[in-house]
């Protein structure tokens, strides 16, 4: 029985065994050392930490995504295996970094909403997340009617160009702001203005959370309110599409509205009245708007299969 084979008799029996705890400590103590030390959930890579995100990976991903059992019947080799491993810690390590990013995205939010005389809170105060705000130069006293689809094509109306939006890469010493102070004054007004009533944070971090692909966030205490957001559903293929689309330019999507239709690259730039290489680099840097969403390929297939649908229904 080979190595690859033994393993996988033993996540049958065992699902972890001593064979698979010792390939995955191997992997954790391999990857985390080259990500910054931010990533850390104490702020060193040292082995409790080390032992603390193996814990939390075996949990949230190997088993809970059923990543350990997909790499497992996929892998072709054991060299095959541990790369597979590798991406999954590494997706696990940055998903929790923009997790902190979003939580510091929520407190911001919440921080303006009671600072700004801009706004103001509407009827007795409660929790932080359910308290109604509405904008101090045009008051509503009643909550908004609009749904969360029509709030979320409400926040779509200002493109990530608009506001400015701010993603530093997954290896940055900084967590992304995604708003900057400006930007995000300019994104509450704008969903205060056209919500048609007033808003909750709970329901305005559901809204930032669909227009700026971010994940739930962390459970963080603001002023001893525990529930901060209120529960959320899972990420929202049309709306990742969406952020796509906002973030590529008319000419982008003219571009790959052109490629989809004639599929082959030459006859797309003929028809577009392009080089071929101009074709391409659009290709190319909508895959990469595409991969910045997505959490895997199956994933990043989805999405680009509904930007490409959504771009032929707006030329049509």
């Amino acid at each position: 029985m080979s190595k690859l084979e033994a393993l996988r008799a033993e996540h049958k029996a065992e699902v972890i065994g001593p064979m698979l705890a010792q390939l995955l400590a191997r992997v954790a103590t391999a990857t985390t050392k080259t990500y910054p030390p931010e990533y850390s959930p104490t702020g060193t890579w040292n082995d409790q930490a080390i032992e603390d995100v193996l814990h939390d990976w075996a949990e949230d991903r190997l088993l809970r995504r059923k990543d350990l059992s997909k790499l497992l019947a996929g892998a072709r080799s054991e060299g095959a295996l541990y790369s597979g491993l590798t991406t999954s810690l590494g997706q696990h390590l940055t998903n929790h970094r923009r997790r902190s990013a979003a939580t510091n995205l929520y407190k911001r939010m919440l921080a303006m909403l009671r600072k700004d005389d801009a706004f103001e809170a509407v009827g007795a105060t409660g929790p932080a997340a359910n308290q109604p705000w509405t904008l101090a130069a045009d008051p509503a006293q009643l909550l908004s009617s609009l749904g969360e689809n029509e709030l979320v094509r409400l926040a779509f109306e200002l493109s990530d160009e608009d506001l400015a939006v701010v993603r530093y890469g997954p290896h940055s010493l900084k967590e992304s702001p995604i708003l900057r102070k400006p930007a995000l004054h300019r994104f509450l007004v704008h969903m205060l203005e056209g919500a048609e009533g007033a808003l909750s944070p709970a329901t305005l971090i559901n809204i930032v959370r669909r227009r700026f692909n971010l994940v739930d966030p962390e459970d963080v205490e603001i002023e001893k309110a525990t529930d901060v957001a209120a529960p959320v559903r899972g990420i929202d293929i049309g709306a990742l599409a969406a952020s796509v689309i906002s973030r590529m330019g008319r000419r982008r999507c003219n571009l790959i509205i052109a490629q989809a239709e004639h599929e082959d690259p030459f006859a797309a730039a003929k028809a577009a009245g392009v080089d071929v290489t101009t074709i391409k680099r659009a290709l190319s840097e909508t895959l990469a708007l595409v991969a910045e969403h997505a959490t895997d390929a199956d994933e990043a297939r989805a999405i680009y299969k509904v930007v490409v649908e959504r771009l032929f229904g707006e030329s049509e």
